[in-house]
C-alpha cells in the first residue's frame, strides 16, 4: 500500500529550502526562483488568511501571522547566506568565476559589483589595498606598489578587476602586465 502525500504544512517550502543550503554549505547553487516565487505565494496567503481571521479566531489568525513572519525570516537568512557567499567570492577570488555566473541571479551579480566598488572606492579613500594584506605584511605592500610584471594566462578566468579598480579580461595565452600584487592573487589562484 502506498503512502499519501497529505498537504504541505505553512513553511515546509522554505524549510527544504533552508535544508537544501545547509546539505550544500559552502557552494553556490542555482538560485531557486521557483522556491522563492513559491514562499512569496504562502506567505502572502497567510497573511490574506491571518487578516480575515481576526475578528472570527484571534488565535488562528495569530497562528498564521507567525506562520508568514517564519517564511520571511527563513527565507531572508537563506537570502543573506548567499551574499556571504557572494563577498567570499570577491575576497577570495576577486571576480565571478564564469562557471559560477549562470547560478547567480541579477540581483546578486549586481549586487557583487556594487560590493566590489564599494570595496575599491573604501580602500582607495583610506590609501590601502585590503585586498592584498590578506596575502602580504603592509611593509612589503609598499615597496611593490609601482613594480609591474609580465604573465601569461594560463586558462580563462572571465573578467578580473585589479587593485586600481579596473577590469581585466582575462583569456589564455594572453600576455599582459600587471602589478605585482594582482599578479602574485593570480598566481595563487593558478589563472597566470
Amino acid at each position: 500500500m502506498e503512502a499519501r502525500a497529505g498537504p504541505k504544512l505553512p513553511g515546509h517550502t522554505a524549510i527544504e529550502l533552508l535544508r537544501e543550503y545547509k546539505r550544500t554549505e559552502g557552494t553556490v547553487s542555482f538560485f531557486p526562483d521557483d522556491k522563492r516565487r513559491e514562499i512569496v505565494k504562502e506567505t502572502v496567503a497567510l497573511l490574506e488568511e491571518a487578516k480575515s481571521l481576526e475578528e472570527v479566531n484571534r488565535a488562528l489568525a495569530a497562528m498564521k501571522y507567525v506562520g508568514a513572519h517564519r517564511n520571511k525570516q527563513i527565507f531572508l537568512a537563506y537570502l543573506q547566506a548567499r551574499l556571504r557567499l557572494v563577498e567570499q567570492i570577491r575576497w577570495e577570488v576577486g571576480m565571478i568565476p564564469s562557471d559560477l555566473k549562470e547560478r547567480l541571479n541579477q540581483e546578486e551579480t549586481t549586487y557583487f559589483e556594487q560590493y566590489n566598488n564599494l570595496v575599491a572606492s573604501y580602500s582607495e579613500s583610506v590609501g590601502v589595498n585590503l585586498h592584498q594584506f590578506l596575502s602580504q605584511p603592509p611593509i612589503i605592500a609598499k615597496a611593490h606598489a609601482t613594480t609591474l610584471v609580465e604573465v601569461k594566462v594560463l586558462k580563462d578566468a572571465g573578467e578580473f578587476v585589479c587593485e586600481d579598480t579596473t577590469t581585466i579580461l582575462l583569456s589564455k595565452e594572453k600576455r599582459l602586465f600587471l602589478d605585482i600584487a594582482d599578479a602574485e592573487d593570480l598566481i595563487r589562484k593558478g589563472i597566470v
